[in-house]
């Protein structure tokens, strides 16, 4: 994880399109479509309001859910969201951990902002922007987090920091209590998702810089406009990488991210760039430890 526990715990930003699997996984664990449903990839779709663009990405006029996760498609992971509604995506998010406190036992940890859609509704256009990563914001922890859930079978896991506070007279203060086991998504979905996630780190996808020779890594790149003063900032992006590995046995999750500018015909501001090289250095530095 890029920075520090207590950075990575109380920085809050705009994630981007790594919140796709959790989208993904929302929608098929609640039934409202399979890793193989086609959507069309048309973006004026009357069905659906003012949905995201895909910039100068030329797609086939179907795709598949995990097709659309692996080239990281705004249209059509916008349409899953739109079509997931604004409760159960609110509630599935949440169950990730979103919109609230890890608890991991930094005093300055964040809970992001998540805003609770039985209090006040979304936006229609929200509604298909919260499952690509805007109108939400998050912690490297809380991504961590999410992406262990999916590493670990669907069942939830809870990050700390500290394990336990012993005063000087031998005297316990403070001790980290494991969560129970929940399963926040179903097994068979955790595994779909992960096998998308494995395929984005590769010549198809869109991490293929953040493959480690002689391991299997799975993740997801995110690129998102940074806010400056209540207003996306031209040219100015938050580039992340959230990954896991060995892919077929989990044990570690990797977050990496950065603010990167864009700027003449040579760009390196997206997660696909340096958030994934970063993630391929981290695991060799760490499988060099092993």
């Amino acid at each position: 994880m890029a920075g520090g526990s207590c950075c990575a715990s109380c920085f809050a930003y705009e994630p981007g399109s790594v919140m796709k699997p959790f989208t993904a996984a929302i929608a098929l664990d609640r039934g409202v479509a399979k890793i193989d449903t086609l959507y069309s990839t048309e973006r004026n779709d009357e069905k659906y309001y003012k949905l995201p663009g895909d910039g100068g990405h030329v797609w086939p006029d179907e795709m598949s859910v995990g097709e659309a996760l692996v080239k990281s498609s705004n249209i059509v992971l916008g349409k899953l969201s739109y079509d997931v509604g604004q409760e159960r995506m609110y509630l599935g998010l949440r169950s990730f951990g979103f919109g609230e406190k890890p608890e991991s036992g930094c005093s300055r940890e964040t809970a992001g902002v998540l805003p609770d859609c039985r209090k006040r509704p979304w936006h229609k256009a929200s509604q298909s922007r919260v499952g690509i990563g805007q109108f939400i914001t998050v912690t490297a922890l809380q991504l961590a987090r999410g992406y262990a859930i999916l590493a670990n079978g669907g069942f939830d896991v809870r990050p700390y920091t500290i394990e336990k506070v012993i005063a000087p007279d031998g005297k316990l203060k403070f001790q980290h209590i494991p969560c129970a086991a929940k399963q926040v998504v179903g097994a068979d979905v955790a595994a779909a998702i992960c096998r998308m996630l494995e395929r984005v780190v590769s010549e198809e996808g869109t991490a293929r810089r953040a493959a480690v020779e002689g391991i299997r890594v799975a993740g997801k790149t995110g690129t998102a406009q940074r806010i400056v003063d209540g207003k996306y900032a031209n040219g100015s992006y938050r580039a992340s990488f959230a990954g896991f590995f060995p892919a077929e046995d989990p044990k570690y999750v990797v977050v990496t991210t950065f603010e990167t500018q864009k700027s003449g015909e040579v760009s390196m501001h997206q997660g696909g760039q340096r958030p994934a090289l970063a993630f391929a250095e981290v695991v060799k530095a760490m499988l060099k430890r092993e």
